[in-house]
């Protein structure tokens, strides 16, 4: 379960990233699908290399997915920890009713 469940915060985390990329393909920001999925990725994730600029009108809409990017890390870590935290719970649960038993 603790693998699915990474797992699954990974595919929700990539489909974000896919969806600013057609975000910024459909305002005309970026052309390309790998261009703008590139950018996206290196933007979501704060690391923002600089060898994709936006045009200045379009420049605060990548802010606006790093915040996005960094609001989903500590989202996905805070979902993870919960995820481990209620499995081992569950297992010393079902520990302690066998040894009741």
């Amino acid at each position: 379960l603790i693998a699915s469940g990474a797992l699954l915060t990974a595919a929700t985390l990539f489909l974000d990233i896919a969806l600013w990329a057609w975000v910024y393909r459909q305002v005309g920001a970026i052309s390309g699908r790998e261009a703008s999925l590139y950018f996206s990725g290196i933007t979501f994730t704060t690391v923002g290399y600089g060898d994709i600029t936006l045009a200045k009108c379009w420049q605060l809409l990548s802010v606006g997915e790093a915040v996005n990017g960094v609001l989903m890390a500590g989202w996905s870590t805070a979902q993870l920890i919960y995820l481990v935290t209620r499995m081992m719970s569950l297992s010393i649960q079902s520990a302690d009713n066998h040894k009741a038993a």
